[in-house]
């Protein structure tokens, strides 16, 4: 086809150069327009012969890879023949290769995906118990050097202490004087400020908290003797400690309520009981659910089983217990039992 283009470029370029004899006699400026013109439908010429060149090459291009082209093929080339013959077959194994391709790939991508899938959790779930290895390890509440001293007194009733409490934990202060006692539930909640020394929550100092921030917000105390009102239910007293701590609840109140006295196993069928009429034990759970009602971290429980028989003495062990294991709430008792303390998972014992 090349060799055509060339011929017929050859054949148009000897039109454009050969001349009639008669025509050479005309004048200057006749002869010089006809050379222009046949000059430039020679160049048109060849443009239009260039752009059927590329196209037939583009044709040939494809008939070459057409079964068809097989019969155009010189008997004598064997080679060309075979590899043209050979063609359809790397198609064949090409279109399989490129079909078996996907699936496998996909397949590939599934596997890969569910054991990226599995890996994945595995990997989650370590890094979950780590980090509440950690967590438990790291104390939610410390005494640092703390040395406190009453104004009235003397002596120090506490000498550069160093206690750590962790969630998830039931721990006891064993302590004696009823002056240390109140002194330890005092400083641990926030409510005296130790003369030496300093108390932190999650590592901070709980001096440099916002006022009540700590006390509100943090830690529930249930105090030696009752400060519940008699006259009002266990639900009641709950929702008004609720309304005057100034929080913002997604739930109602008293469903909130119901829901903190579930957690300490009060009996249902004493909701609608005032206070003042409930055995000592839930009159117990019930100072013990309004203590959580602030969403403390930490409960600071002052002789929590005084004045209980043996009986119900366990039964508010393992109510402390539930939430330390199933809440993952810190529980410190303040106590002078000590066959209280010895069940507990640790005990700090204060000399007198």
């Amino acid at each position: 086809m090349k060799s055509e283009a060339l011929d017929s470029n050859d054949d148009s370029l000897d039109k454009t150069t050969t001349t009639d004899p008669a025509q050479a006699k005309d004048t200057d400026s006749e002869h010089l327009q006809d050379e222009e013109m046949q000059s430039a439908d020679a160049v048109s010429k060849d443009a239009d012969d260039d752009a059927d060149a590329s196209d037939e090459e583009v044709n040939f291009s494809i008939v070459f890879e057409d079964d068809d082209a097989e019969a155009e093929t010189p008997a004598g080339d064997d080679s060309a023949a075979s590899k043209k013959k050979e063609l359809p077959k790397a198609k064949q194994s090409a279109a399989d290769t490129q079909g078996k391709a996907p699936l496998a790939h996909a397949q590939s991508n599934d596997l890969s995906e569910d054991s990226l899938h599995v890996v994945s959790q595995k990997i989650n779930k370590r890094i979950r118990h780590l980090r509440k290895t950690r967590f438990e390890q790291y104390p939610i509440l410390a005494f640092n050097k703390v040395t406190y001293t009453l104004r009235h007194e003397r002596y120090d009733l506490l000498n550069k202490v160093d206690w750590s409490f962790y969630n998830s934990r039931v721990q006891s202060v064993l302590i004696r004087s009823d002056d240390e006692r109140r002194a330890v539930v005092a400083l641990g909640s926030g409510m005296r400020t130790p003369n030496h020394g300093t108390i932190t929550f999650h590592g901070k100092d709980i001096q440099e908290m916002e006022p009540n921030e700590f006390r509100r917000h943090n830690i529930g105390v249930l105090f030696e003797h009752f400060n519940l009102r008699s006259e009002l239910t266990a639900s009641e007293n709950i929702v008004l400690t609720m309304d005057v701590s100034g929080r913002n609840f997604l739930k109602p109140m008293p469903v909130l309520a119901a829901e903190l006295l579930n957690q300490v196993h009060f009996p249902d069928d004493q909701f609608d009981t005032p206070i003042g009429q409930l055995s000592l034990l839930n009159q117990r759970k019930a100072q013990l659910a309004r203590a959580l009602s602030c969403d403390a971290s930490i409960i600071l429980a002052d002789e929590p089983t005084q004045g209980l028989n043996d009986d119900d003495t366990e039964t508010m062990l393992e109510v402390l217990r539930y939430l330390a294991d199933k809440k993952s709430k810190c529980l410190i008792i303040v106590t002078a039992d000590e066959d209280l303390a010895a069940q507990t998972d640790s005990t700090i014992y204060v000399d007198d």
